[in-house]
């Protein structure tokens, strides 16, 4: 009784966090083929490039850029 509780909990533990990755990355390609599917003009790689750069916005994952030369 105690190990199957203990074998079931293992599994619980083991099956939440990979939950959200996939969740995650479920949501990254499904964003993916729509903008392929709204944009069949432009490149496969530049449309990857912009749903990336889209949802690294949207996580604050941002860093300003300076035009010119470095400093």
């Amino acid at each position: 009784m105690k190990s199957k509780q203990l074998a079931i909990n293992k599994v619980l533990v083991s099956t939440q966090k990979p939950t959200r990755m996939i969740d995650s990355l479920t949501t990254k390609k499904v964003e993916y083929k729509q903008a392929l599917a709204d944009n069949p003009d432009l490149p496969e790689s530049f449309v990857r490039d912009v749903v990336e750069a889209d949802i690294e916005r949207r996580q604050g994952i941002l860093s300003e850029y300076r035009f010119g030369w470095a400093e």
